[in-house]
């Protein structure tokens, strides 16, 4: 079992921010978050915490959802391969970094075999080249995360009005629908991860009653990620301690763990970009995430019993 220690949160950094202000976005982000209902999508996450987040706001918006843990689920849902009944969704948020299959391969499996449904690409990667791999893959459109509630709930509904243009053809998808014209992923600006606050609690009031869960998930699973992390940099196998990190990173970023998912963002570039010379700081960027995981776990638990208290539960 992990223990952290992080003192008094007296100084703990628990500051709001404009969270545009720190990640790369989508332009234009809608003011009114458009109504989902009636409509099914199907999201494709292998993590937990992620998989509640998407689904809640999805949801709230009136839309119905499906979960796959991994692009293969994914793939035999939307085929009908498991011989029942075959499901229709009318968008796909497809996840691009998951064991078994990733977003990539199932996307490529979905297009093959005649696929015509909407695909989005969900992917903490933010540079133009990794959105021109997703689109190249087969994908209709692309978003990164965080996620960010009215940028995903617009993107769902730009899709869903083109469903019925997009499933009047047959055969082979040779023409998959390109992204809006309008969209593009902006460059990240410099930011001090000592200037960024321990928890962003916009996200999760954005969660409204599903927040406790989502939380209590969060808290549940992160020793465990922390644990896989140590194993990995102990025996400085590089592409687990890359894989373990951008897990964290997202499922911290979703979260509104905006320092704690940019101290993961540090090792997982060093892990990727400089995988060379990773053993001569993986220990202090480690550190680093530990004591950041720490701060973090105590704030949510700070905020979940706040939420506890204003719920009347005991």
């Amino acid at each position: 079992m992990f223990t952290f220690s992080c003192g008094s949160l007296a100084t703990t950094r628990l500051i709001d921010v404009a969270e545009n202000d720190l990640i790369p976005i989508r332009q234009p982000v809608p003011d009114v978050a458009p109504d989902l209902k009636g409509g099914r999508i199907l999201v494709v996450e292998d993590v937990l915490e992620n998989q509640l987040i998407v689904a809640t706001l999805l949801r709230k918006a009136g839309a119905r959802v499906d979960i796959a843990d991994n692009g293969r689920i994914a793939v035999d849902k939307e085929l009908g391969s498991d011989k029942s009944e075959k499901p229709e969704f009318d968008v796909i948020l497809m996840d691009m970094q998951m064991p078994v299959m990733d977003g990539y391969e199932a996307t490529r499996i979905l297009r093959a075999s005649g696929c015509r449904t909407p695909i989005v690409a969900l992917t903490a990667h933010a540079l133009s080249q990794d959105r021109e791999r997703c689109l190249a893959a087969g994908c209709s459109d692309y978003d990164v995360k965080p996620i960010d509630r009215a940028r995903l709930l617009r993107i769902c509904w730009r899709w869903m009005q083109q469903l019925t243009a997009i499933h009047v053809n047959t055969g082979p998808n040779t023409n998959v629908p390109s992204p809006d014209a309008s969209a593009r992923v902006s460059p990240v600006p410099a930011v001090d991860q000592s200037s960024l606050p321990v928890i962003d609690s916009t996200r999760l009031r954005e969660l409204d009653e599903a927040a406790g869960d989502i939380i209590r998930t969060f808290l549940e699973q992160l020793p465990k990620r922390l644990l896989s992390l140590r194993q990995a940099v102990g025996e400085m196998e590089v592409q687990p301690i890359q894989s373990i990190a951008h897990l964290l990173k997202g499922s911290a970023a979703n979260m509104g763990l905006l320092a704690f998912a940019g101290a993961c963002s540090k090792l997982v570039v060093a892990a990727r970009e400089h995988p060379e010379t990773l053993k001569d700081n993986v220990h202090d960027l480690l550190q680093d995430i530990t004591t950041e995981a720490g701060l973090a776990s105590e704030a949510l638990k700070d905020y979940l019993s706040k939420l506890e208290t204003a719920s009347g539960i005991v």
